[in-house]
Parts: C-alpha cells; structure tokens; sequence
C-alpha cells in the first residue's frame, strides 16, 4: 500500500494543528479512542516537529513544553482517567499510555512521572470523596475488625479494595438509604445463600433480583472484577459488570445516590432520544466509571458539578435519572437537562 502524502503549507499545517488539538484533548468527544490513539499521537507529533522546524522566533518550542500549557495537560488527564487499561497495567505501560495522551506536548521525565502520580492519587479518593459530596455526610463509618471477621469465616481473603471500603466507609448510615441494598458482614451469618455462593455478593438488588458479586477464585485480588447475575436475563447467568471493584464502587455509589438526591425532577426517571443523549454528552463531563449488566442495563455517568449526577441507562431506549445533592449543584444540572426527556 502506497503512502499517503499530504501538501500543505504553513496555514495548512496551522490548521491541521487546530484540528487534532481539538480531537485529542476534547473531555465530551464522540471518538472515546482518538485521545489515547498511538497513530494518532505519532501523526501529531509529526506537525509539531514541522512547525517548529519552520519558526525562526522559537515560539512554536515554547507553546508545545506541557508545563506551559496546564489546561491541556488537566484536560489530558481527564481523559486518561476512563482509559480502561490503566487500572491494570504496569508503571512502563502507564508511561506508554500517558505518552500517547500527552502527544504532542514535551516534557521531561519527571513531569511525565508527575502525571501519573496525580492520575493515581485522583483515582484512588474517588470513591471515598465520592461518598461525601453525594451523599452529604462529613464523616464515614466503617465496620469494625470483628464485624469483618464474620465475613472471613466464608470468603477468604477479601480482597483489599473491599476490606479497605468495608474498614472506611461501608457503615455509613446514608448509603443504605437508597434504592438497592449493600450487603453486611452480619448477612452473612443469617442468610445461607450469600455464604454459599461461588460468588462475594456485595451488592442485592431491591427486590433481590439482581445481584453483584466477585467470584471466589479472584477473592486474592486487590481490585478484582465484579460480576451481575439477574433473574429472567441470560438464564441467570453472571457476566462481567467491571474490569475492577473500584470501578464498581464508584459507579454503584453514583447510581444508588440518585434515588436519594433531595433535588431530582419531577419524575424519577426520563426517556431520552439519541439527538437528547449529544446534548448531554456536550453539556456534562463523562465520569470515568460505567455498569454493564445491573437490571440487563448499560450505565453511563455525567456531571458538571461535585455533588450532582446524571445516570443515562441503555435498555435498547435510553433512559435517564438524575439530581443533585444541594440546589446550586441541581440548579448547575439543570443548564444542561432542563427539558430534556419525556417522564416514564
């Protein structure tokens, strides 16, 4: 296959410069896989050596050093934050995919490590200041070592993203005041079920048919995949809902937080067309967590403030939930949902 060569000068370049700045670092793109693309980073790459080849003022070297341009490497790791692959990789392969997130910006070794020092401190609070923001409680409860202890009798060892939640923050009275039911290290002494299960059920659907749950082979696991099983949909079958537990976490706390929102429409849940759904995407920042399969659904998550949340659910239709935890942060929302869908 012959090469493709493009003729361009200056301004064409300009311009094709313009054009994949606005591709690699939008934070609501059509294209999730265009800002971490090597291809794509290598063909950027390319326009930034030719410009700056063909300045004689310099300024070109200077507009691409990363630590000149903080709103692109903010917006870099926005993006970087819903790369599937990161959770999992190694420190070389998160070099490898921060490079190609970065591209075409330069930088040195250690802002380079910087970056993935701040993506990892970022993920790792999530899901505790998560619990906060939106569930409006200042100071989480945890269950005592004892308490966990029952758990352990049944299922050992937890794995330590679960022990870690479980210690920190699963007692916490507001986040069992919502649609589905967290499971309790007690349930396990009381129910024959839960304990006999080739699965760690963590979390029970409100009319108990759906469940999430780890499968006790990857019980050793730090941050171990989480499976759905629900009645009536593919025999029962358990499939995979996320890559990690702490993806888990986030998005079912998201989820669960919106039943309980003081501030939500009218309605609870909406039907949203497709041309609805580009309104959101543009208007709120995707949240770099999904579910795959609780109730037979696809979840998505937007937000544009701390302590709101929009849940868009594919069924086949789309349908949306949404609320907030205060009113500025509902009154924020409502900018982008405000007449947005037709009550179910």
């Amino acid at each position: 296959m012959e090469d493709f060569i493009l003729n361009l000068d200056y301004y064409g370049v300009l311009n094709l410069h313009k054009a994949l700045l606005e591709a690699k670092f939008n934070v609501n793109p059509d294209n999730e896989m265009v800002s971490g693309s090597p291809l794509v980073a290598d063909i950027y790459k390319q326009v930034r050596e030719w410009l700056i080849k063909n300045d004689e003022s310099g300024q070109w070297k200077v507009w691409f050093q990363l630590k000149n341009r903080p709103d692109y490497k903010e917006h870099a790791l926005i993006r970087m934050r819903k790369n599937k692959q990161w959770e999992k990789a190694h420190y070389e392969k998160k070099k490898e995919i921060a490079k190609n997130y970065l591209a075409p910006f330069i930088y040195d070794e250690q802002e380079l490590n910087d970056v993935i020092t701040e993506l990892e401190r970022r993920n790792k609070e999530d899901y505790m200041e998560m619990i906060r923001r939106l569930y409006g409680v200042e100071e989480l409860q945890g269950y005592t070592e004892e308490e966990i202890a029952v758990v352990k009798k049944y299922f050992d060892p937890l794995p330590l993203v679960l022990e870690e939640f479980w210690k920190m923050a699963a007692r916490t009275e507001e986040i069992h005041k919502v649609q589905d039911q967290w499971t309790k290290p007690e349930d396990f002494d009381k129910w024959g079920w839960l304990r006999d299960s080739d699965y760690l059920v963590i979390l029970i659907e409100n009319q108990g048919c759906c469940r999430a749950g780890i499968r006790r082979k990857d019980l050793g696991k730090a941050d171990p995949p989480v499976y759905v099983a629900a009645d009536g949909i593919d025999g029962h079958k358990w499939i995979l809902c996320t890559r990690t537990l702490g993806e888990f976490l986030q998005a079912a706390l998201a989820y669960e937080a919106v039943f309980a929102f003081p501030y939500h429409g009218e309605e609870l849940m909406y039907w949203l067309t497709q041309e609805e759904l580009k309104i959101v995407r543009s208007g709120l920042e995707r949240q770099p967590f999904d579910l795959h399969g609780w109730l037979g659904m696809d979840m998505s998550f937007y937000s544009n403030a701390s302590d709101n949340m929009a849940v868009i659910m594919d069924c086949g239709g789309l349908e949306a939930l949404y609320g907030a935890a205060s009113e500025t942060g509902y009154k924020k929302l409502m900018e982008v949902m405000e007449g947005l869908g037709e009550a179910m």
